[in-house]
């Protein structure tokens, strides 16, 4: 079986849009060319207004899916650890992104007034890229010892097994 991570990648946007309600603005899966290549960058980019604070949530997701919850949660959090702590500016981990996001904004939105004001927020030279917010999102997948390996859940009478999702 390959692993691509696009079954995360699913789950991810599944989860983030139907559970969180907040819309993804741009996804890596169609800009790859092969399947077979790793893209970089983050697994989805969703977006938020906060009305309460005046402020665009940009949020940077990323899957992991491994044998150990704690190498998953490791490479997750260092995976998004750039786009929330590296300065924004022209060099940074972010500007690939965000330069993608204006690129395909007119497929990914289509609607005009909504993607104007998008783009101004990421415009350097615009007052409104001073309410940008950055923040992630993850989706950790894990092997747990009570599934069988061939997938099928062992017996949980009574009481499930801890909940290995957290929203």
């Amino acid at each position: 079986m390959e692993k691509t991570g696009e079954g995360g990648e699913i789950l991810l946007y599944i989860l983030v849009l139907e559970y969180l309600k907040i819309p993804q603005l741009i996804s890596k899966m169609p800009l790859k060319t092969s399947g077979k290549v790793h893209y970089q960058g983050a697994d989805g980019i969703h977006v938020k207004y906060d009305s309460v604070n005046d402020r665009l949530n940009l949020y940077w997701g990323e899957s992991k899916m491994y044998k150990s919850m704690s190498a998953a949660m490791d490479d997750c959090l260092s995976s998004v650890k750039g786009y929330l702590l590296d300065p924004q500016s022209a060099k940074s981990v972010q500007q690939r992104d965000l330069e993608l996001i204006t690129s395909n904004i007119n497929a990914n939105i289509n609607d005009e007034d909504l993607e104007n004001a998008l783009v101004r927020y990421f415009d350097k030279d615009d007052d409104l890229s001073n309410q940008i917010e950055y923040k992630a999102v993850c989706f950790i997948g894990f092997d747990r010892n009570v599934y069988k390996k061939n997938g099928v859940l062992k017996s949980t009478e009574g009481n499930p097994p801890e909940k290995c999702l957290s929203l």
